[in-house]
This record gives C-alpha cells, sequence and structure tokens, in this order.
C-alpha cells in the first residue's frame, strides 16, 4: 500500500475558467515522463479518514525537483474544485508511488511494431488503414 507525502504548493494557475495548474513542493518521486500519481486533501483537516485522492499526470520532467500537474474542474467533483482552490503555502498529499505505462520504456522497437500492425491488422471495407500505405 503507498504512503503519504506531504506536499506544499508554490503556485496555482488559472489557465482557463476549468483549467488549472498546481506546481508542489514535496519530497522528489522517481518517475518516467507519461507516469502519474494521487493527489490528495483531507475534506476535514487532520483527518486522514477524509481524504480524498485522484490521479493526475506529471507535466514536468523525472529531474525537477518541482512537481507540477494540469487539472480540470468537475463541477460537482469531489477533488479538483477545491484543489483548484488553493494557495500558495497550503498542504496537499502526494502518493510516494507513481504509476502508468504510457511511457517510452513500453513502447516495443519500431520494427517490431510495424510487424504486429501487419500480422494483426483488421479491415472493414473501405477502411484506411497503416498497411494501405505498404
Amino acid at each position: 500500500m503507498s504512503q503519504w507525502l506531504a506536499g506544499r504548493v508554490l503556485e496555482n494557475r488559472a489557465w482557463t475558467q476549468t483549467l488549472f495548474s498546481l506546481r508542489v513542493e514535496c519530497p522528489h518521486l522517481r518517475f518516467e515522463a507519461g507516469q502519474f500519481v494521487r493527489i490528495a486533501l483531507d475534506m476535514e483537516k487532520g483527518n486522514a479518514a477524509s481524504r480524498v485522492a485522484r490521479p493526475f499526470s506529471f507535466v514536468n520532467a523525472p529531474d525537477d525537483p518541482i512537481m507540477e500537474f494540469y487539472g480540470v474542474i468537475v463541477a460537482q467533483g469531489p477533488l479538483s474544485p477545491h484543489l483548484a482552490r488553493l494557495k500558495a503555502g497550503d498542504a496537499l498529499h502526494v502518493a510516494d508511488n507513481p504509476s502508468g505505462f504510457l511511457v517510452l520504456s513500453e513502447v516495443p522497437p519500431a520494427e517490431l511494431a510495424a510487424r504486429g500492425l501487419r500480422k494483426n491488422r483488421r479491415r472493414t471495407p473501405g477502411q484506411i488503414t497503416v498497411e494501405s500505405f505498404w
């Protein structure tokens, strides 16, 4: 089970009425570009039982000491409206276990991927596929 790290908001920027970004200071996490981590707030201050968490993708580079996340405000959502109202200095929680497979280390070599496309193609009449150009 993951542990929670204490994070502190350095900046909360509103890009539009529904899109915001958080820059967060937190103990450094090792992750690969393309992974995500859960961010949480205690809905009742100091009550971990009231903690609400949701996954957010990292926007910063893995070697950047400041973490950055983009968020979309879900109007009746249990977490995003609260995150969007955070100010510099406010506390939040960051899970210590980044995860996700949308990373370069999971992409097969191009030659294998191309062979797989040709071998496993499924076409309906009139559909244009990658193989149509070979």
